[in-house]
């Protein structure tokens, strides 16, 4: 990571550019995915109704395409596949699906979040009866419409946080043991402030959407910051939600570790080396710190105090004061500073510490990561791990129909 100009390095400002990311590479791809869907009641159901089967072949379809993860009964699909109105290659994917029937059942109690599909309602009908309910019902005519089989979107504030977010499923598949299942999304880019508009957006279109965002927060107990803000649970649907993770920004659920080898494999600049020893020193002592450090601007004297007195907490004077092996010299010494422009306490990583962040754990070890992951980090990543498999669990294997 060369060092940034201080102007930094400006986001993206296309909206809405979309990419698909998996856990088993972050090139760019157009294949589909989306969460696990159930179909439910279909035991008395009569195939030769002609109402049902635009949505059964729909779904089907989305499974055979990875799109979707199915799971029904078996005898209903050993049905299916000798319904040969269907199609033989609707038939030969309802084969195919009883034959794993086992395995995905299994998923339903292990995400967090999934779709059911109710064969006794005849309707479009999108409802979650209760806001801690891990699933949603809709009628089968919901998916007559190929546009609701489509790939469920992940907003992002900036586009490239996607590449970790990418990262994280994969460590969150391998530590959990996900066999054969793959996590993938179309990436929409927020472009920051313009996130809710987008979310907003996304919602009136009736697709799928997750949408993940910083807290800005920089004391544990400092509200979320602007963008965050214009979030709350009523601006959620069944079908599209929002996540607001606790740490300040995405570049906090970075590892100390992976910066640290960064620097020894010279992708990072010696100039962050202060940066670092000035970080570590404070996390080692209050290893909440990295939670709430602003990882790309850092911390001033200043800054830490104006915090503080806010919150009536002396959350960062107490590390500042206290941590061990963090060098004070001037206004730190003193923890008071009121230069122009204001000394520095931490100075931060810049803004290309996310790119060169993501390329390294890209390239590390499970076992590795898992050892550098601090309990904080692994806490946070858990929680977005489940999230990212819950809405985009494909199958990682080709659905053969022949």
């Amino acid at each position: 990571m060369k060092k940034p100009k201080k102007e930094g390095v400006p986001r993206l400002q296309q909206n809405l550019m979309k990419m698909v990311i998996s856990p088993t590479g972050l090139s760019v791809s157009f294949r589909g995915n989306n969460m696990l869907i159930e179909l439910i009641n279909t035991e008395e159901l009569d195939l030769n109704d002609i109402k049902l089967h635009p949505s059964l072949i729909n779904l089907l379809s989305s499974y055979r395409e990875g799109k979707h993860l199915l799971l029904s009964n078996v005898k209903f699909l050993n049905r299916v596949a000798e319904f040969s109105a269907l199609g033989n290659i609707t038939c030969n994917t309802a084969k195919n699906l009883a034959s794993r029937t086992i395995e995905y059942n299994q998923l339903k109690d292990r995400l967090s979040y999934y779709c059911k599909v109710d064969f006794t309602k005849d309707n479009f009908q999108v409802v979650q009866d209760a806001e801690d309910e891990n699933f949603f019902v809709v009628g089968f005519k919901y998916f007559n419409d190929t546009a609701q089989i489509q790939i469920t979107k992940l907003l992002c504030e900036d586009i490239n946080d996607s590449k970790l977010y990418s990262l994280i499923s994969n460590h969150y598949k391998m530590s959990n043991g996900f066999r054969g299942i793959d996590v993938k999304f179309e990436v929409c880019n927020g472009g920051g402030a313009n996130t809710k508009y987008n979310f907003d957006m996304i919602k009136n279109s009736n697709n799928l959407c997750l949408c993940i965002l910083d807290s800005d927060k920089k004391h544990p107990s400092s509200g979320l910051g602007s963008t965050a803000a214009k979030f709350n649970s009523s601006s959620d649907t069944a079908i599209c939600k929002h996540y607001i993770m606790e740490p300040h920004e995405i570049e906090s659920l970075i590892p100390l570790g992976v910066i640290e080898h960064g620097l020894t494999e010279k992708r990072i600049d010696n100039s962050y080396i202060h940066a670092f020893e000035q970080a570590s020193a404070a996390i080692n002592y209050k290893p909440l710190a990295k939670l709430y450090l602003d990882h790309k601007e850092g911390l001033t004297i200043s800054g830490a105090n104006k915090i503080d007195e806010k919150y009536k907490d002396k959350f960062w004077i107490d590390v500042l004061k206290n941590a061990k092996n963090l060098k004070k010299k001037g206004c730190l010494e003193k923890l008071n500073c009121d230069c122009s422009p204001p000394c520095i306490a931490i100075p931060g990583f810049g803004a290309g510490l996310l790119d060169v962040g993501t390329s390294i754990i890209e390239k590390m070890s499970h076992v590795k990561l898992k050892e550098i992951l601090p309990p904080e980090l692994s806490a946070e990543w858990e929680v977005i791990g489940l999230k990212l498999m819950s809405w985009g669990c494909s199958s990682s294997n080709k659905i053969r129909t022949s």
